[in-house]
């Protein structure tokens, strides 16, 4: 498995990590967030068990590498919408969305 997004067994699938989320972000936020980039798969926050508020991060999923890398260029450090000036916070996670590391 690839350390720079994650690669499945039917092909390549590839997944941006986002960081320093409010606790009020969904998944649809984020997703609404991405719908002009081509190919976005989903989007998932990563919550609290307890509370159900937003850990601070979570992943965007695409369908692969090549739109996955133009979001990542094009949206770091870009203000995202909705907020006090917030910018999206983006690097390659490394691991899919779903996929369990072997620890």
């Amino acid at each position: 498995m690839s350390t720079d997004g994650a690669t499945t067994g039917e092909g390549e699938v590839c997944t941006l990590w986002i960081g320093d989320l409010g606790y009020w972000v969904t998944e649809q936020w984020l997703f609404s967030c991405f719908a002009h980039a081509p190919h976005v798969l989903s989007a998932k926050i990563i919550r609290n068990k307890h509370t159900g508020y937003s850990e601070g991060y979570g992943f965007v999923e695409f369908a692969n590498r090549k739109n996955a890398d133009a979001a990542l260029r094009k949206m770091n450090g870009q203000r995202m919408p909705h907020t006090n000036g917030q910018r999206f916070r983006l690097n390659w996670a490394s691991f899919g969305v779903g996929v369990a590391r072997n620890s």
